[in-house]
């Protein structure tokens, strides 16, 4: 009997198999974001960590930014690491912007969209030929003038490093890597723990100074309360508050991680209770609306139907038994702020003078604008109004002039796309409602922090691949069913796809 001699493998075919055995192990980014043990204590860790370092202020908290920045790099360059664990660790960094804002860590102002940003945009090229969709890319092309006109004019390096340049930047290499991704539902939901998990620390400052500090409450935002601007609090809250509600809502059922259910329940109604005592609206009115477009979406898959009826039960029972307790605890301050019941009271809170004032600026410089970071310096020469911007659309209209509008309207282009793209309902609630609450977010924050640049981005990927029981048939699949030359073994596969 012959016996032939098994060939040895390749080098190539050896990394492949190092790869593959690699990719199937679980890594120790896994265990962590799935252990609600875990999860709970490292919770625990970051409001301590945030309240040690606002009262003491010790120089080593520079490594709580720089630490999280190079395993996200390393994972991002390394190719046996699997890109989406870089992806964790830029949602990571994202959620401890506001953090790091509100207790002042040793880190610079601009780090958390500067490091997510770095992460992503090295994970995204780290194939030699990384991919890049005409949209993104001629929304970035639209900014460049603007930021040219800032150089060569002025040479102002402190507009470049502002929220103003480094936001569109961040949401142009957000949505350029997430639209190559294909995400998993473990995936999503870990992407957005890993983002809820130091937002546990700024909540958790919140709820500390409501119950120590003697609050003088009024009608306006609180930034008492909040430890810092009350708008990026509220925001950076309730975008963790609502990627919890969506884990409830999408990815848990019956006793499926029961635990992991109960904690990311509770969590959420401990953090939407420290959105309210913020007492800044945008942040709420932004995650509630994003919640009913899931909500509504997620009527279309009919095993999710009892996860959205418990949803709006916890949100009727919110209302009609919490909230009443926190307008008492604010002595009835919270009703009278969402009321606009203060007579002198700005329902936008100036954000409508500054929106017409930008829009006046744009019609004086409409070809080029007044160049990136300039806008808030013209506003206070022509109209005695010094403030920052607080609606990126119309901000885009006076910095970057006609390219402006061209930018607002590939941010539209790029949303539908996103949207379209996806396979499952799930993914379609997922993606809209990201987007959803990423557009309403830079209606009212501009691009303060990098949380809209993930939203929108991560909106991009095919969101919850693994759930083929719902796919959308979509007409090509028609097509393929219509077609009388079409296999049956292709027609089969359309139809259990």
């Amino acid at each position: 009997m012959n016996m032939q001699q098994a060939k040895p493998l390749s080098a190539r075919d050896r990394a492949v198999a190092k790869k593959q055995q690699h990719d199937q192990r679980a890594f120790w980014l896994d265990i962590v974001l799935d252990s609600p043990v875990l999860l709970t204590i490292l919770g625990a860790a970051h409001f301590v960590l945030a309240f040690y370092v606002r009262e003491s202020q010790p120089g080593w908290s520079a490594l709580h930014s720089l630490i999280p920045l190079a395993v996200g790099l390393y994972f991002a360059t390394n190719r046996r690491v699997p890109v989406i664990y870089a992806a964790y660790m830029a949602a990571y960094i994202a959620g401890c912007e506001v953090m790091w804002r509100q207790n002042e860590f040793a880190a610079f102002w601009e780090s958390g969209k500067i490091y997510s940003s770095l992460i992503l945009f090295a994970a995204w090229v780290r194939d030699k030929k990384p991919k890049l969709t005409w949209a993104p890319a001629l929304y970035l092309l639209a900014l460049l003038p603007g930021i040219l006109l800032t150089v060569v004019q002025l040479f102002d390096v402190k507009s470049l490093l502002s929220s103003n340049a480094t936001g569109p930047v961040s949401l142009f290499i957000m949505v350029a890597f997430f639209s190559t991704q294909r995400l998993s539902s473990d995936e999503v939901r870990r992407l957005f723990t890993a983002f809820a998990l130091p937002v546990v620390g700024i909540a958790g400052i919140v709820i500390y100074r409501v119950n120590n500090l003697d609050i003088a409450w009024t009608g306006d935002s609180n930034n008492e309360t909040s430890g810092f601007g009350a708008n990026q609090v509220s925001t950076a809250i309730s975008m963790a508050w609502f990627f919890l509600a969506a884990m409830t809502i999408v990815f848990f059922s019956g006793r499926q991680r029961a635990l992991n259910y109960a904690l990311a329940v509770g969590t959420a109604i401990w953090m939407v209770v420290a959105a309210f005592f913020t007492f800044s609206r945008g942040g709420l009115i932004g995650s509630g609306v994003a919640l009913i477009v899931m909500m509504v979406l997620m009527l279309g898959v009919p095993s999710r139907r009892m996860s959205v009826a418990v949803a709006l039960a916890g949100v009727a029972l919110f209302f009609a038994i919490i909230f009443p307790s926190l307008d008492n605890t604010t002595q009835g301050y919270l009703a009278a702020r969402y009321n606009a019941e203060s007579p002198d009271q700005d329902l936008t809170t100036h954000r409508a003078r500054l929106i017409q004032q930008e829009i006046q600026v744009f019609l004086k410089y409409p070809i080029t604008g007044v160049g990136v970071g300039q806008g808030k310096a013209v506003r206070d020469a022509e109209f005695d109004f010094l403030s920052a911007s607080h609606t990126e659309y119309t901000r885009l209209l006076a910095e970057h002039g006609i390219l402006g509008v061209g930018a607002n309207i590939l941010i539209v282009i790029i949303a539908f796309q996103a949207f379209r793209k996806q396979e499952t309902w799930q993914g379609r609630a997922l993606s809209l409602s990201l987007i959803a609450w990423g557009l309403i977010y830079m209606s009212h924050a501009a691009m303060r922090t990098v949380e809209p640049s993930l939203a929108i981005g991560l909106a991009c990927a095919v969101l919850a691949v693994d759930m083929s029981e719902n796919r959308i048939i979509r007409r090509e699949d028609y097509r393929r069913l219509l077609n009388p030359r079409a296999p049956a073994q292709r027609i089969a596969e359309t139809i259990t796809s």
